[in-house]
């Protein structure tokens, strides 16, 4: 099993966060492996074997490394850029000029959606409830950010909304 890392930058610059994230997604691939099956890590051309029983969760890490959390809920319109239409995984969406990635947890908009009561096209946004939350280190310095969209109020027709206000102004 091969498998993509990203290069370490230089050790004395290396996020504590990314590494120890890096190493939770490596050892959970890991679980379903057979006893007698190797994993290896080139280290500067050495195959390295990567010891399968040593597992550090993702509440591991935040226990480690967070030390705060804010969280912080807004009124807005994301625009979509990807939506899921099958399950219940993260969307992409435009929010202001970034781009971010959110989990809908409002159950009600979502059965409609997978429904087809509801429906998105090309140029849609969703005017919602999203909480950020926001996770520091004990430096006081920001390692993550996460985002849910909690309600959804309703479907915005954003091109023809930037169009309209383009109009206005001239």
């Amino acid at each position: 099993m091969e498998f993509e890392v990203e290069e370490f930058p230089n050790v004395f610059s290396l996020d504590r966060y990314r590494l120890l994230k890096g190493y939770t997604e490596l050892s959970q691939s890991t679980t379903e492996l057979n006893d007698v099956d190797q994993v290896y890590f080139n280290s500067r051309g050495e195959p390295k074997v990567i010891n399968k029983k040593f597992h550090l969760t993702k509440d591991d890490v935040e226990a480690i490394l967070i030390e705060r959390v804010e969280k912080n809920t807004t009124t807005e319109t994301l625009v979509i850029k990807k939506a899921d239409f099958i399950g219940k995984s993260m969307w992409d969406f435009l929010r202001k000029k970034s781009a971010i990635s959110a989990r809908i947890t409002h159950e009600e908009w979502l059965d409609k959606f997978h429904s087809r009561i509801e429906t998105v096209a090309p140029g849609d946004g969703l005017l919602c409830n999203l909480v950020t939350t926001a996770y520091f280190d004990k430096s006081d310095r920001l390692i993550d950010t996460k985002y849910e969209v909690v309600f959804v109020h309703k479907k915005v027709d954003v091109l023809n909304l930037q169009q309209e206000l383009k109009y206005d102004n001239e």
